[in-house]
């Protein structure tokens, strides 16, 4: 008859615990993952933001329009004092576009309701 200490008994059954306990956490967390990834709702889809051959305006598509509509930055905001009047720069958000036209001014354009901030110049 073997033997054993407490210690070398303890350590081989805390060793099968310790694998199914790793083994239950992987388990949970694919299962976690693949019903977050089920319920997760599609991304919406950014309008289509182009500008204008004459850079004065953006052409902004959206789904729920049949066809780009034109928004007139420059327009509505003016020329700028420094610079070329043309928008240069354009960056798409999730709600709207930042504009920069000429060499420092910037405007921004709702995409829900198409509106046109003039942020203004430095």
């Amino acid at each position: 008859m073997a033997f054993r200490s407490y210690n070398s008994w303890a350590g081989e059954e805390s060793e099968g615990l310790v694998k199914i306990f790793w083994i239950a956490v992987a388990a949970s967390t694919l299962t976690l993952g693949w019903s977050a990834a089920a319920q997760s709702p599609t991304p919406k889809e950014l309008p289509t933001v182009t500008v204008s051959r004459d850079g004065r305006a953006l052409e902004i598509q959206r789904d729920s329009d049949p066809a780009p509509v034109r928004v007139p930055v420059l327009d509505r905001c003016g020329d700028p004092l420094v610079g070329e009047a043309k928008i240069t720069h354009i960056e798409l958000t999730k709600q709207c576009v930042n504009v920069r036209y000429g060499k420092h001014c910037y405007a921004k354009v709702d995409l829900k309701t198409l509106a046109v901030e003039c942020v203004g110049c430095d």
